[in-house]
């Protein structure tokens, strides 16, 4: 039973990186290409370096040729930085991500209008961009870039180095593509960082609920039974009455928060309730934790 059910994790991984690292092909020469919208990393370099060398009268390089040229000294640097067994699935998927580049024909899906060829784009880059992080995988470029910049000592610098990275060549792409292409192209990365994060985190959006009463013990009791949601009581004070008392912390789905308010009022209709939103929630009852 484990070995069906690790070769079938390994199958939906290889599933994912094949059709995430497609559609971002896809949205880079169907539509940010043609269109000339740069969202960073090296397809964003190569589409401005084009750019220039057309201006010139010189023959343009292809994406994906850029592509192979600009990840090879990286995976080579990695190579050295994290060894041999860290490059799996980044090797992986960036072969197969400079493969589509590579066979997918260049044309033109939205003809003329930025807005929704960014959006569109977006769209496509952030459902593909969410599976291939959803494979544990990357199509190298900038991601890798920024990882190996942080070293192995300081993962946590990762992010915030990769957003520096792509944001000097969407800045870059305002000076030579012009204010307004930049402008899109900022809002088609806002787009398909959005759809990234839903496609790993679900559309399973919960609230956490945090309520302060006096009849605590009771809500507890009725958000166990009547909600069927575990509660968690932790003691609190509240300084300005100096009083001693518990606080119920509860997470549900969006939909039962109707019901636990109507059941928090019958009890204590002067309870002091808190209602936060919760981006991802894994556990029994909500998304299961990933193998």
């Amino acid at each position: 039973m484990m070995k069906k059910q690790s070769v079938w994790n390994v199958l939906k991984r290889l599933l994912f990186l094949v059709v995430g690292t497609a559609l971002m092909a896809m949205s880079v020469t169907c539509i940010f290409e043609p269109m000339e919208l740069v969202t960073g990393g090296l397809t964003g370099v190569g589409i401005l370096l084009n750019h220039v060398l057309e201006r010139f009268g010189l023959w343009t390089v292809p994406l994906w040729l850029v592509s192979l040229i600009g990840n090879l000294p990286l995976l080579t640097w990695a190579f050295f930085q994290r060894g041999a067994k860290a490059l799996g699935g980044v090797l992986l998927g960036t072969v197969l991500h400079t493969f589509f580049l590579l066979v997918l024909p260049p044309f033109r899906l939205l003809d003329g209008d930025y807005l929704l060829s960014a959006a569109a784009g977006g769209i496509l880059m952030g459902v593909g961009i969410g599976l291939v992080f959803s494979a544990r995988s990357s199509t190298g470029g900038s991601d890798l870039l920024s990882l190996l910049i942080a070293g192995k000592d300081n993962p946590n610098a990762a992010p915030g180095i990769l957003m520096l990275l792509d944001g000097a060549v969407v800045a870059a792409s305002a000076f030579v593509l012009g204010i307004n292409a930049a402008l899109y192209s900022i809002f088609a990365v806002v787009v398909f960082s959005k759809v990234s994060d839903t496609v790993l985190e679900g559309l399973h959006f919960a609230k956490a609920v945090y309520i302060m009463s006096d009849r605590a013990d009771e809500i507890s009791e009725a958000l166990l039974h009547q909600i069927d949601r575990g509660v968690t009581q932790f003691h609190s004070r509240g300084m300005y009455t100096r009083r001693e008392g518990a606080t119920v912390f509860c997470v549900i789905a969006r939909r039962e928060l109707s019901r636990l308010l109507a059941a928090v009022r019958q009890i204590d209709p002067h309870a002091f309730v808190v209602i936060q939103d919760v981006r991802s929630v894994r556990g029994e009852g909500f998304i299961e934790n990933p193998q």
